[in-house]
């Protein structure tokens, strides 16, 4: 019984730790990013850095991402972050089949989508299970369990930097 009281207190403590997670803030402006991608079986297959832009216009947050990764490969992605509600988002990007859809809940944000994801000369259909994890004002960890055919094929791990 103790532990249990215990967990529970570690958990409430902690939205009192960290500031609650408003994506429009946090983006607003200019982040740096870096990260790696670790496949299922805890290999280091990719590393990349970037930056995001962005600009939040009523209420909707307007974001682009820039990427680089480690063997000269640049991506860039526009995406659109609509807020439905207090908590809730839904999100659109060109790579993004239909929207995706994502709660806030404290300083977490948990979203999925299905991306349409370049590997070599083919396009994959990918599923992202996707946590971030507001640290503090200016540091945000992301963690992006990707999923293809339903199997977990592996995870990308990032953190943003804000910059303003």
């Amino acid at each position: 019984m103790h532990v249990l009281f215990e967990a529970k207190k570690a958990v409430s403590e902690n939205s009192t730790i960290y500031p609650p997670l408003k994506l429009e803030e946090f983006f607003s402006g200019t982040t740096l990013a870096r990260g790696i991608f670790e496949d299922r079986f805890g290999r280091v297959r990719n590393e990349f850095h970037g930056r995001t832009v962005g600009e939040t216009r009523n209420s909707s947050l307007f974001l682009t991402e820039e990427f680089t990764y480690r063997d000269g490969k640049t991506d860039r992605r526009n995406w659109t972050f609509y807020k439905l509600s207090e908590r809730d988002y839904k999100a659109t990007c060109s790579a993004v089949i239909g929207e995706a859809a994502g709660q806030t809940d404290g300083h977490r944000f948990h979203w999925s989508y299905e991306f349409k994801l370049e590997v070599g000369t083919k396009i994959w259909t990918v599923r992202f299970d996707d946590q971030m994890f507001l640290m503090d004002e200016k540091r945000l960890l992301n963690r992006a369990r990707a999923y293809r055919w339903g199997f977990h094929i592996g995870t990308v791990f990032l953190c943003f930097e804000k910059q303003d």
